[in-house]
């Protein structure tokens, strides 16, 4: 049976115990399922680098199992450079490995009509790739604000594709001392986002506009990404 895999990354740098709990969790499923599709809508972060690393691994450990790896295209990003051949290919994959290109729908809606909101837009392209996968390996911290654990909650709703959380556990609780530490709202809203509420839920428990809820998530979010910036240095 074909299992189409891909990746969910939250964060640029990755600790020694995600790379280690990645590369577990690949052989895993590699020693269960001879036909592996690795899918990718481009690869310039650690994670999905390391991902890739890894598949050449078991390509060389277990030549007799089928494991490709696809590259996910935008059509409207083919057609904003297509003026710039050297980015008509920019998945940062190296081309000898790649098995083959698959072409995304074309999506398009009020986000596209804005050249600084492409994004979102890349947003829409990478859940569309989640969709056709079976598995996604999530590089990702539950407690921290992100589009990421807001797409993971998404698709544990709809039970497929089945997605593997894959974090350090000991840096998850450093995370949640640190927000425990912050002082005022920022702290308070955090926790409340974390237990579930919503922006309006909480908004209206302080007396602000959900708006401003929002605004006080993203500078605490801006604390947590410095934490974790420094911590990984």
């Amino acid at each position: 049976v074909l299992v189409k895999v891909c990746f969910l990354n939250s964060f640029f740098r990755i600790e020694k115990v995600v790379v280690d709990r990645l590369r577990e969790e690949m052989i895993k499923l590699a020693e269960s399922d001879s036909q592996l599709e690795f899918w990718f809508f481009g690869s310039h972060d650690e994670f999905t680098k390391k991902a890739i690393q890894f598949i050449g691994e078991l390509r060389s450990a277990l030549s007799k199992s089928q494991i490709d790896i696809i590259v996910v295209q935008d059509p409207i990003k083919l057609e904003r450079y297509a003026e710039d051949k050297s980015n008509l290919d920019s998945s940062g994959i190296p081309k000898g490995i790649i098995s083959r290109y698959v072409m995304a729908p074309r999506i398009e809606g009020k986000v596209e009509l804005r050249e600084n909101r492409f994004v979102e837009h890349c947003r829409k392209v990478e859940r569309w790739m989640m969709e056709q996968c079976d598995i996604v390996y999530a590089y990702h911290y539950d407690n921290v604000p992100h589009p990421a654990n807001t797409e993971i909650k998404r698709l544990r709703k709809k039970n497929k594709p089945k997605v593997i959380s894959i974090y350090d556990p000991e840096f998850r609780d450093k995370i949640d001392l640190f927000i425990a530490g912050m002082e005022d709202r920022d702290g308070y809203v955090l926790q409340s986002l974390k237990a579930g509420k919503t922006y309006r839920e909480i908004g209206e428990e302080l007396g602000l506009t959900i708006n401003r809820v929002q605004q006080i998530a993203n500078r605490a979010t801006r604390k947590i990404m410095n934490y974790i910036r420094c911590e990984n240095k």
